[in-house]
């Protein structure tokens, strides 16, 4: 899902919309809410090690999108491990509150998860800090 995402050409902002809109299109619609991606822990050992290797290397594309980001001029300075950790932390907890047929849409999500993590991460002028 997200190694396309992450080697995309594009504006980093782009991509990182699509890829909160893919983890949570997969999570919430395709899987229906499940928790079982986030409760894996008690796997045995060998697939668990499966699922660290391709957690890790999901978060990398993650941060790799965030770099790039701040490359571009999009987003401000961030800890993009930190902020990678906090935007991963936001979109898993929706599959212990959201409900499907309930008040929003995965779009609607994407759209206020996105509202938030870009609002914080965006460089914003010197007009808009006064």
């Amino acid at each position: 899902m997200g190694s396309e995402l992450a080697a995309a050409d594009g504006p980093a902002d782009e991509r990182l919309r699509r890829l909160l809109f893919a983890h949570l299109d997969l999570t919430l619609d395709e899987l229906g809410g499940s928790a079982a991606h986030v409760e894996f822990h008690a796997l045995p050992e060998p697939r668990l090690r499966q699922i660290v290797e391709k957690r890790d290397a999901y978060e990398g594309q993650m941060r790799s999108i965030l770099e790039d980001g701040i490359r571009q001029g999009l987003f401000r300075q961030v800890d993009v491990k930190l902020t990678t950790l906090t935007i991963l932390g936001a979109l898993n907890w929706t599959v212990f509150w959201w409900r499907p047929g309930g008040t929003w849409t995965t779009e609607d999500l994407v759209d206020g998860i996105t509202d938030l993590v870009f609002g914080g991460l965006r460089v914003q002028s010197p007009e808009a800090r006064t």
